[in-house]
């Protein structure tokens, strides 16, 4: 079964946020975000480190993106348009080269943005998504191990812990593990039952 990557959505939304492309314009607030951020994203991303200077960012946001494997969009507050972070799908295959199967969901936010249901909000909007609309048989995320925060979007949003994949990428030139959570299509119905923010 292929993914409908043509329909990979650049903007979408929920009762709080507007989840969409950056552009050229976002990369003040991006760069300041990040800035801001580093204490709490160093320890789980290596990424952050690029976006070290302005000019970096404004790089990175004015890069054509063609939207055909994955799509990063910023997560926004839909009544005050305020960047809250980043969130993003993207395709997946057991190798290079052979069908896309599965799409895994990421997401960061700033340290302003935690603790409100912001992550689960976006991660259960990107999975609802992926399900509809890419007909995805499966949805992944992928988190550090020991990355609480991001560990409990994926347990409130009701995918199941699949295990840890040990040594399967490199952090600072080190092994690296990741847990993996996931949610079949079979599965999807339990997204409609998380407790959304009040």
């Amino acid at each position: 079964m292929n993914l409908r990557l043509d329909r990979l959505a650049q903007r979408l939304e929920t009762e709080r946020l507007v989840l969409r492309a950056f552009e050229p314009g976002d990369a003040p607030a991006l760069f300041e975000l990040v800035q801001a951020s580093r204490a709490h994203l160093d320890p789980w991303l290596l990424w952050p480190g690029r976006m070290s200077s302005l000019e970096a960012v404004e790089a990175w946001a004015a890069r054509p993106y063609d939207g055909s494997e994955s799509n990063r969009l910023g997560v926004f507050t839909k009544d005050r348009n305020e960047l809250l972070g980043a969130a993003g799908l993207r395709a997946r295959s057991l190798e290079p080269g052979s069908s896309w199967l599965y799409v895994d969901v990421s997401y960061w936010l700033g340290p302003h943005a935690l603790g409100q249901g912001y992550a689960t909000e976006a991660a259960r909007r990107l999975a609802e998504h992926a399900f509809d609309d890419l007909d995805a048989p499966r949805v992944e995320i992928r988190t550090e191990p020991h990355n609480e925060r991001s560990n409990r979007v994926a347990e409130r949003l009701g995918f199941r812990f699949e295990g840890v994949l040990r040594a399967v990428g490199q952090r600072r030139g080190r092994p690296a593990d990741l847990a993996l959570f996931a949610l079949i299509a079979g599965e999807r119905d339990v997204l409609r039952s998380v407790q959304r923010p009040r």
